[in-house]
């Protein structure tokens, strides 16, 4: 044999070496990345429709409940799947509320703010059917409007809670997000609260911040995480701020020692105003969690409390284990999901007047 069919030989051998590692590594990389996909946090409607597709129905529904949970979507395919796959498994309440859901989310795909008005009146209408809601107080009436008008604006339909009720509000506010608890009670942490509060913010360029209570909104627009802290007694507020964690590293400081001052048991009412992630440091979030919070959502894969210009609404106690405050988040929005606001708040049972 001469030396060009040698060297001809070793080219084709070396060459389908290089070939069968290639398609070794193809073998092994491709299912690999396809799981890492598929089981990233962010992918949990695929992954659940995914596991139904293969008959494991049980898995794709806690998948699908764990992912709306984490990332409270406000585009309604999850929650109509989500209710479709509840009602089929015999939770036929649990697929209630996820079907009104799915009703009030499909406003922010409907062609005009007619229909989409119409899609909101429908859902609070179902809604209260189911729920109904029992008398609220004067004062809180009064601050229920700026958040529903808001939070229908988001969803194409500016006008729709001009003509609503006082309960319709709520119980709009309500179906967006489950963060609202119409006992009394701050979430678990056991204290009941001495006075109605009601917190929404927006995420977002312009977004803002609401923190009503006693008549007053302490919330504004300037960028930032607004912090309310309340008396457990008198239900007045003894110290209010906004820190800006957008702007710098002192603003960080400035909230920590904010929060490192308030006594146990003290009161704490959160919303962000546009942004409050860029500086949101270790040393703030251990702070939070002592008021009860929770890194309830995923960015990135890890556990957050919040991501980049997301909406953060929550009202924890000083000392409460964590995870027993209340708290609504929703992303900027994207192509499919429009931004919506984060609504938590928590409203006592009217009292029946004196006889």
């Amino acid at each position: 044999m001469d030396a060009e069919a040698v060297t001809a030989k070793r080219t084709a051998v070396l060459w389908l070496l290089v070939a069968l590692v290639f398609a070794g590594f193809n073998a092994v990389y491709w299912p690999v990345r396809h799981h890492q996909r598929m089981t990233d946090p962010e992918n949990y409607l695929a992954h659940a429709q995914a596991l139904y597709a293969a008959g494991r129905a049980d898995a794709a529904l806690t998948r699908l409940h764990a992912g709306v949970d984490q990332f409270r979507p406000s585009c309604a395919e999850p929650y109509a799947l989500l209710a479709a796959w509840q009602r089929a498994g015999g939770q036929t309440l649990e697929a209630q509320l996820r079907e009104t859901q799915a009703r009030l989310f499909e406003a922010g795909a409907a062609p005009d703010a007619d229909a989409a008005t119409a899609l909101i009146h429908d859902a609070v209408a179902r809604d209260l059917d189911a729920r109904p809601i029992a008398a609220i107080a004067v004062e809180t009436q009064r601050y229920l409007l700026e958040p529903a008008t808001r939070l229908c604006a988001a969803l194409g339909a500016p006008e729709a809670a001009v003509i609503m009720t006082a309960a319709e509000r709520l119980a709009l506010l309500r179906i967006a997000d489950a963060a609202l608890a119409l006992d009394g009670m701050i979430g678990g942490t056991g204290l009941g609260s001495p006075t109605d509060i009601l917190v929404q913010s927006m995420g977002g360029v312009g977004g803002r911040a609401h923190i009503f209570l006693r008549g007053r909104d302490y919330g504004g627009p300037p960028r930032g995480m607004y912090l309310a802290l309340i008396d457990p007694q008198s239900g007045q507020v003894t110290q209010a701020g906004v820190f800006d964690l957008w702007e710098s590293e002192e603003e960080a400081g400035r909230m920590l020692r904010f929060m490192r001052n308030a006594p146990n048991g003290i009161i704490g009412a959160f919303a962000v105003a546009d942004d409050a992630s860029v500086y949101l440091t270790p040393e703030l979030e251990a702070e939070m969690l002592a008021f009860g919070l929770e890194r309830r959502t995923v960015i990135r894969r890890a556990p957050a409390f919040f991501g980049l210009r997301h909406a953060f609404a929550a009202i924890g106690v000083k000392g409460a284990a964590r995870g027993a405050a209340l708290q609504a988040w929703s992303p900027e929005g994207g192509s499919d999901c429009p931004a919506k606001p984060a609504t938590c708040g928590v409203i006592r049972p009217a009292r029946e007047p004196a006889r």
